[in-house]
């Protein structure tokens, strides 16, 4: 999982990828932690239709996804992390080139990010140190016998 991501690193993280869609004519790039799918980031219009018509590996962790509505361009990135870029067909040698900096850039942020905060303790412990007690079962109601 990756760290926190605070505004400092999310407004980095948005120029990286603006990067993309500004200076190598992609329609959108989306930032995703690999480990949940949670999307970080997306800049750009993300939005496209059609069916996946074909995956073209390009190398290791690199792929195009092939569509109707364009391709997507999909790279690792160490750390955790998952680059999608949604361009034209035509474009997949430039947004390879400008995604390989904003890889680059994009892992070098994700090293500096601080931990993932652990999880809270289970099961939860009382502020003077101790357990809590089990969950009793609710007690069932006692029947009353009706006088006759």
């Amino acid at each position: 999982m990756i760290g926190v991501l605070g505004d400092e690193h999310h407004e980095q993280l948005w120029r990286i990828c603006d990067a993309l869609v500004t200076g190598a004519g992609a329609r959108a790039a989306v930032v995703c932690d690999a480990a949940s799918g949670a999307v970080l980031l997306c800049v750009g219009d993300a939005t496209g239709r059609g069916a996946v018509l074909g995956v073209e590996p390009l190398g290791p962790g690199e792929q195009v996804v092939h569509g109707d509505g364009g391709e997507i361009y999909g790279v690792d990135i160490p750390g955790g992390a998952l680059l999608a870029v949604l361009h034209d067909g035509e474009a997949v040698e430039r947004i390879r080139i400008a995604a390989a900096t904003a890889v680059a850039e994009a892992a070098d942020l994700i090293a500096r990010l601080p931990p993932q905060p652990p999880p809270p303790p289970w099961p939860p412990v009382h502020s003077h140190g101790g357990e809590l007690a089990p969950a009793r079962k609710p007690r069932a109601a006692a029947k009353r016998k009706k006088k006759a």
